[in-house]
């Protein structure tokens, strides 16, 4: 269709497209909605020819298959499922090799062509010059003329044109347009399959391999293809949102009574109040409430951790988490995040032969479920490995597959990622104590302390005062030139949005009648993501009918 569509004077601009499914853009309805292959499936559908359908992707997708059947299914035409998989055969090669060698002799016949073309501009240019300077003697000419002979007698000896050792390597014609698009092979390929003899072909040939080296063949590139291939359209489940959610609030908490157990004022009224509850609690039990206070324990460092029944009170109200630094806390953070994705993305993809990711597309599964996005640089640091180290227990990396992995259970309780955190700080405060600097960790605060966005509707909040909106999603800004009360903005890939305010009111202020102050509200920024690609080294075929009646060869593509 497209090379009619060319052949009659159509301009077709070059955009984004494939062998399997070229682009259609060219400027008219007839041909961007397929009205014309419409059409013209149609009249094959009702004709008595041969036909093939070397489509690829529907080809290897049975649902697709069925359709296509559908379509064909009077009673004149007789089906047959060609599949070519695994080394090419003989023949097919010698034509391939055929076809490469002619290509590269015309396309060196071509290039030769303007080149000659070239050299006959520049001897007529040459014989213009000499005419205006005056006729030459005859002896010059004479030489010039032997040496031009000589010249050309050695230019029509053509130089031998042969293929290289790469190109008879080659097991499919080389072409600068994929065969499928990255996008849909991303979706489509763990579905690919081979024809079944129960989906009503009236007969399934396989071409270069059997059935069984077939499905083997397959079955390896599929399972290949996930240890490389990103899951773009991956659904974030209902389980990590509420998950999510859970962990933001006790994140909070457990950040708000550390801070007050540090203030000597907020820790006197904190534990008045803890007193209070207990000699309530104590009264509405009919006991006599104790008098005595309770004391914090003498050495903290020499309790066990992980024997601490409650992380927020391991006597006298202090909180295991008492002598957090900012980097404790960024490490809790990531070593459940981390935590939390890898059992969600194992549960939400529900694929036995992916229970984890490759570690090039950590940022990438990250920032689809946080919303936020993820960097080593917010630690320091260079490599995972490195991160590894820093939050061990939290995940592995599978030596076969290199997969990311969670290591501990997924019902594991948040207060276990906190014992784990003391632990390892604990850990380093000896070393530094014995004199290792290295020890010491110094993280870019700017890089922490806002989390990514809610799992809500992301619907937008203050109207504030001012001049000036800026929006994206459902969410509002407000940038005012005066004072402002605030705004929220959501700026989101996905509808669900971060929250950033703006005025005096908590967040960025930034009108030019007052001082500039900045906090780190709940939400985050969102954005959306580049996709990597991968690239295949197999072969579309080619498809021939034999004789006899009329019948739809119906082919399969080898991918």
């Amino acid at each position: 269709i497209i090379e009619w569509a060319v052949k009659s004077g159509v301009w077709q601009p070059k955009g984004p497209g494939s062998l399997d499914k070229p682009d259609m853009k060219f400027g008219f309805g007839g041909q961007e909605d397929e009205t014309a292959v419409r059409l013209i499936k149609q009249l094959a559908s009702v004709s008595k020819r041969n036909l093939v359908i070397p489509e690829l992707k529907a080809n290897l997708i049975q649902g697709d298959r069925a359709k296509a059947l559908n379509h064909f299914s009077a009673s004149h035409f007789n089906t047959r499922a060609c599949v070519f998989f695994g080394e090419p055969s003989s023949s097919f090669k010698e034509k391939l090799m055929e076809k490469l060698l002619s290509a590269k002799k015309a396309k060196a016949a071509e290039e030769k062509k303007k080149e000659d073309a070239k050299k006959k501009a520049a001897e007529e240019a040459k014989k213009k010059a000499a005419l205006k300077k005056g006729a030459k003697k005859e002896g010059e000419e004479k030489d010039e003329e032997m040496k031009d002979a000589e010249e050309e007698k050695k230019e029509e000896e053509e130089p031998v044109i042969e293929l290289t050792e790469e190109e008879k390597a080659l097991k499919c014609t080389p072409s600068q347009i994929a065969d499928i698009s990255e996008a849909t092979l991303g979706k489509s390929y763990a579905s690919f399959s081979l024809p079944g003899k129960d989906e009503g072909f009236g007969k399934i040939e396989y071409v270069w391999k059997s059935e069984e080296e077939a499905e083997k063949i397959l079955k390896d590139w599929i399972f290949g293809k996930k240890l490389i291939q990103r899951v773009d359209d991956l659904a974030v489940g209902e389980g990590f949102k509420e998950a999510y959610s859970a962990w933001r609030k006790q994140l909070g908490e457990w950040k708000k009574l550390a801070n007050e157990w540090k203030d000597p004022e907020k820790r006197k009224a904190m534990l008045a109040k803890r007193k209070e509850a207990k000699k309530k609690e104590a009264e509405e039990k009919g006991d006599e409430a104790k008098e005595e206070e309770e004391e914090a324990p003498a050495d903290v460092e020499e309790i066990d951790v992980f024997a601490v029944s409650d992380v927020t009170d391991i006597g006298g109200g202090r909180p295991l988490f008492a002598d957090f630094a900012y980097e404790d806390w960024a490490l809790l953070q990531i070593r459940y995040e981390l935590h939390l994705l890898l059992t969600n993305f194992k549960k939400d993809l529900n694929d036995p032969d992916r229970p984890g990711f490759a570690e090039k597309d950590l940022a990438f599964y990250y920032n689809k479920y946080f919303k936020t996005q993820f960097s080593l640089k917010n630690y320091n640091l260079e490599k995972l490995s490195a991160l590894q180290d820093l939050i061990r227990e939290t995940f592995t990396i599978a030596e076969k597959t290199t997969f990311l992995e969670a290591a501990q259970p997924e019902d594991t309780p948040m207060s276990q990622f906190v014992k784990m955190t003391e632990d390892h700080r604990r850990e380093r405060q000896r070393r530094l104590d014995a004199g290792d600097e290295t020890a010491e960790l110094s993280f870019p605060k700017t890089s922490h302390g806002k989390s990514g966005g809610k799992w809500d509707s992301g619907k937008g909040g203050s109207k504030g005062k001012g001049k000036g909106k800026d929006s994206k999603g459902k969410g509002k800004a407000s940038l005012s030139s005066g004072k402002s009360k605030g705004g929220d903005r959501t700026l989101s890939s996905s509808g669900y949005g971060g929250r950033e305010s703006y005025g005096s009111k908590g967040g960025n202020n930034y009108s030019s009648g007052a001082p500039q102050k900045r906090s780190y509200p709940s939400g985050g920024y969102s954005s959306g993501s580049v996709g990597g690609g991968n690239s295949s080294k197999f072969a579309r075929s080619s498809y021939s009918s034999g004789g006899g009646g009329g019948g739809n060869y119906y082919g399969n593509n080898r991918y």
